[in-house]
């Protein structure tokens, strides 16, 4: 299982816990098979990251140094929910 689904199912889990129906909860868990696009706001707090660009693997690893590839691969893993 991928980081950022278990990460889904963990929110869904903590939501139940709250007391919202598991009917009523939506989550996704993405990663890099599903890359992110850099838009003016992440290029805005990352200027190393081009607008435009898709944060692939080839993008990523192209990156300079660690800590540049680090941030875009923690962009990448990310987790949305939506409760109906």
């Amino acid at each position: 299982m991928i980081r950022s689904t278990k990460w889904a199912r963990d929110i869904k889990y903590r939501l139940e816990d709250a007391g919202i129906d598991s009917s009523r909860i939506e989550t996704n868990g993405y990663g890099e098979g599903d890359p992110i696009v850099v838009t003016q706001e992440i290029h805005k707090q990352y200027p190393f990251l081009k607008v435009g660009e898709q944060l692939t693997e080839t993008y990523i690893y192209s990156l300079k140094d660690k800590e540049e590839r680090e941030i875009a691969h923690r962009l990448n893993r990310r987790t949305e929910f939506k409760i109906k």
